[in-house]
């Protein structure tokens, strides 16, 4: 109709309704040369052909010879496989490493031996609720055609700022329902259990190996056969029981806030050993729980404060009070206030 329309327009010269006909035929995603072409014919054109505005593959087919289209018709779905979009799921305790175009890397069984390279597209605003994990959407360039969707894939992701961290031998650590455990050696040949709070495992310095976030400091001996010692020696699997009472209700330490981190919401205390956990006396970090969260903390000043373990298996503070038969004595110490998020 719109064809034939045009060819009456032309014949009459009216180049408004000339005009109004060809915007109408655009909108119908005809180019400028085939409406150009319908201009010049005798006869209306039956067919006209409808160009794709990239190049793709085509996935899904919903026209067919003789078929009626309407507006909001979908005639075939086109993808563009020259880039692809992977997504992956982020465990909680590593979404603060999280940042957009962070460099990521990519492995897949059908590819041996190569590593693509991508970036971090887009960080999702929320968690699933069920996994209790946070969608991160990566881009990857796929020119060659390696990537097809529905793959799996196996994904590092490089955090824009690198951290020192404690790490240990993957194999060194005991992962139980309750808590992880490692088992130390110490100086007199013996071995001790100790409860400690995992991070990230990966090929660290060579090696797998996994973090270790709290209850445990650099130079400590683990061994890496731990479930074999475990299941051995009874004095080892008395010492792991009585770690697991001890994570019933909060443990009160001794200690000194050394520094708050406002954007992670966290601080770092040197504290007095904790001998329910089997924890030396040193440096630990720990996140702040809700009720603290507009606490104004002094450093080293003394205190005595409440951690407890939460659902992510990691210890984090939940109160704290001076010290009073020893605070009198302190000269007035540095405020830092706990960040509102």
């Amino acid at each position: 109709m719109a064809s034939a329309d045009l060819i009456r327009a032309v014949r009459r010269n009216d180049k408004q309704a000339e005009q109004n006909i060809r915007i109408q035929l655009q909108n119908y995603g005809i180019d400028s040369a085939q409406i150009d072409e319908m201009a010049r014919a005798n006869t209306p054109a039956r067919v006209f052909k409808v160009y794709a505005p990239q190049s793709g593959v085509v996935t899904t087919l919903e026209a067919a010879d003789g078929m009626y289209l309407q507006p909001d018709s979908i005639a075939l779905t086109l993808s563009d496989m020259s880039s692809v979009w992977l997504m992956v799921d982020v465990f909680e305790q590593d979404i603060a490493r999280l940042s957009k175009n962070s460099d990521v890397l990519a492995s897949f069984e059908h590819l041996p031996g190569q590593v693509l390279e991508g970036r971090i597209d887009y960080i999702y605003p929320e968690l699933d609720a069920v996994t209790r994990t946070l969608p991160v959407r990566l881009h990857f360039d796929n020119s060659e055609g390696v990537l097809r969707p529905n793959m799996f894939g196996r994904v590092t992701i490089i955090p824009s700022e690198m951290r020192r961290a404690v790490t240990i031998p993957a194999s060194a650590l005991i992962r139980t329902g309750s808590s992880d455990r490692v088992i130390l050696q110490t100086e007199e040949g013996t071995f001790q259990p100790r409860m400690v709070t995992p991070g990230l495992t990966g090929r660290f310095g060579g090696g797998s190996r996994t973090e270790i976030l709290q209850g445990l400091e650099a130079g400590e001996e683990v061994v890496t056969s731990a479930q074999f010692l475990i299941d051995s020696e009874s004095s080892l699997s008395a010492g792991v029981a009585r770690m697991s009472s001890a994570q019933d209700g909060p443990i009160w330490v001794n200690g000194t806030v050394t520094n708050f981190d406002a954007e992670t919401n966290s601080v770092t205390i040197r504290h007095d050993a904790i001998e329910e956990l089997q924890w030396p006396a040193m440096e630990t970090t720990f996140a702040v729980r809700a009720n603290l969260k507009n606490h104004a903390f002094q450093y080293d000043r003394p205190i005595e404060f409440a951690i407890s373990k939460g659902s992510d298996k990691r210890f984090s503070l939940v109160d704290l009070r001076d010290v009073k038969d020893q605070a009198s004595k302190t000269a007035p110490a540095d405020t830092v206030g706990a960040d509102e998020k």
